[in-house]
Order: C-alpha cells, then structure tokens, then sequence
C-alpha cells in the first residue's frame, strides 16, 4: 500500500506516481490524470493496489482528457476534436487496435492539404496519449506522405549506391554543391559538419580529414554532435577534387555567411541554426537527377556502402562517429552481401 503521498509529483500541470512494482523490478511512472492533489493521492492509492488500473479508455473519454489537459491552443484542440471524432466514427476501430492502414485508407478520401492537416492532428492526438503511457504505438506516425501526396506506409529507400553517387558528382556543375556531395557521399560528414568544416581540416599529405571537438571561426563557435573529433580517410577522387582547390583560412563554404548569426523573427532576435544551409539548393539537384536521397541520406549511403564493400562495422563506426552498437543497429541489414562473401570464401 502506498503510504500517506510518497512517489506522487507534478509534471507539467498532470500529477504522476513514481512506484516500483515488487522488489527487484525496474521502477514506473503512471499518469493519475489530474492536476488536483487530493484527487491524485486518492489516485495513487488505486493504481497501487491494482498496478495494471491504467487501461486505454474509450476514444471519446481519452478525447476529453485530451481537451482538459492539453496544452495547444483553443482553435488547435477544437480542431483535433473533430478530426478523431471523424476518424474512429468511420473506420470503427478503437484506440488501442487502429493501425496504419486504418489511418491511411481513411486519409485517401481527402484532398491534398486537407490530408497533411488531419494526419498531423492524429499525430498529435496519439503522441499525447503516449506521454501519458496509456497507448505504445502512434499509427498515424506510421503513414508517411511522399512529395506527391500520395500516401504509402513504408518510406522509400533513399540510399544511394556507389555508382549513382559517381553519376551525382560527375554530373554537377556547382562547385560548392559538389563539395557537399563527396563529403556526404564519400567521407559520411553529416550536415552541420559540411557547413562548418575548415580548410584546416583537409591533410593532403596524409590523405585524411580531422574534425575537431570544438572551433571558434570568425566569433562562430561549433561543437560536433558526439562532442568528440575524429578522423576520417579521403577518397582517391575526392582527393584529385581538393588538389584543384585553393586552400585558405576559415570555412570552405561560403566564409561570407559567417558574419550573420542572427535573424529577425516576430520583432524579436533569435540565433541563426546553420551558418549556411544548402539543403535546398541540393534538394532541387537531387530532383534534376531523379534521384531520391537527402542531406542525411547521404552519410547513410556512406556506410552501407562501406560495410557492402566488407568494411568491419568497427571500422565505419570510428569513420561516422557513431558507437558501435548504434552502427550495428542502422546498418546490420545491409550486410553479408552475397559478393562479400564470394570474395571471402
């Protein structure tokens, strides 16, 4: 039994109950969905004696605590209130059990707009009910829409292999944009790295690339996103690429866009993300090729394409600068290759 109010706390405007189960057993937290603290001891001493008492309700009953303790605005819950009442009216499914395919063949009955809006109030609706622990699943973030609105229930592939990755240097014209593409394609940089890298990174000699735990360029400070610096090797062509170039101080992408570090939003000043952003210039040569990668996508083509060459997955993790174990995780689908093991054995 739970004695007097221990493991009860606030967060946000929801009292919780902080509990272990029975000795030995990882510790839980439960929603007791309310923000008076009488109620919320009566609460606790409920979920305590039954600790399975937290059952998804009804959608029209986890609907009303979702317009009691939400914290969006009027307009925005009224208008998710008529999105999930619509949706679980039609598809006759409950919270619990609806599935993607029950989101999306309900989604293709409306127009373009009108189905990025409702999807999203779904998304918001279920991620809600998932702070809250009452369900594990987000169906409607299960239902992805492609550029033409189309809806389909797995991503495409975005991965590019190694012959068209030569196609997409060979084939830009831009320097800078073809700069962005050997780092991502065949060095894996990720995004705020190739916007911030130095000359000073790029040994020549020694054919390697050092990025470094921390810099200060022009009153621009950057720390990688592991807070750590790493090394990585330099492609044979990416090489003959840098020897054409004129090596100076400070950024190799657009060093003129270091100065603006602010931008003006709603009469107030915030700071700038990215020094310089080539998302979407490479986004539309990306389209231009009919090629369907990202900025990101690329650093992931990196590694799978190391680890298809039969490169060890210790290996690429120290080359990408992630652990071990996260490596595995993402890229372990994408090996042995029947070539590999051809070559091995």
């Amino acid at each position: 039994m739970l004695k007097n109010d221990s493991g009860i706390y606030l967060r946000g405007s929801i009292y919780w109950l902080r509990w272990t189960p029975a000795t030995g057993l990882s510790q839980r937290r439960t929603s007791l969905y309310t923000n008076d603290y009488e109620e919320a001891v009566v609460e606790a001493l409920r979920y305590r004696q039954n600790p399975f008492l937290n059952p998804v309700g009804t959608w029209q009953e986890e609907l009303d605590h979702y317009a009691k303790y939400s914290t969006n605005t009027r307009s925005s819950i009224r208008s998710t209130k008529e999105v999930v009442t619509q949706f679980f009216t039609s598809s006759k499914c409950t919270i619990a059990n609806a599935q993607p395919d029950d989101v999306g063949n309900w989604l293709l009955k409306f127009s373009d707009n009108t189905l990025l809006t409702y999807r999203a109030r779904l998304i918001g609706f279920y991620s809600f009910l998932q702070s809250l622990n009452r369900v594990r699943n987000n169906p409607a973030a299960g239902v992805r829409v492609r550029t033409d609105n189309k809806i389909t229930l797995k991503p495409a592939s975005n991965f590019v292999d190694i012959t068209t990755s030569k196609s997409l240097v060979n084939n830009c014209n831009r320097e800078d944009i073809k700069f962005v593409l050997y780092a991502g394609l065949e060095a894996g940089m990720r995004k705020d790295e190739i916007i911030n890298c130095c000359w000073e990174w790029f040994h020549l000699d020694t054919h390697t690339i050092t990025i470094p735990h921390f810099q200060n360029v022009d009153n621009w400070k950057w720390t990688p996103k592991t807070k750590k610096g790493r090394s990585i090797p330099i492609s044979r062509d990416f090489h003959s690429f840098l020897s054409t170039q004129t090596f100076s101080s400070g950024f190799v992408l657009h060093p003129e866009a270091a100065g603006r570090k602010r931008y003006a939003k709603r009469k107030r000043l915030h700071p700038r993300r990215y020094r310089w952003d080539f998302r979407r210039p490479l986004q539309e040569y990306f389209q231009s090729q009919n090629v369907v990668c990202s900025a990101h996508a690329m650093r992931h083509s990196f590694a799978s394409n190391l680890l298809r060459g039969g490169t060890t997955i210790a290996i690429v993790a120290k080359m990408i600068g992630d652990s071990i174990s996260t490596t595995e995780r993402i890229y372990a689908n994408f090996r042995p290759r029947r070539g590999d093991l051809d070559h091995v054995f």
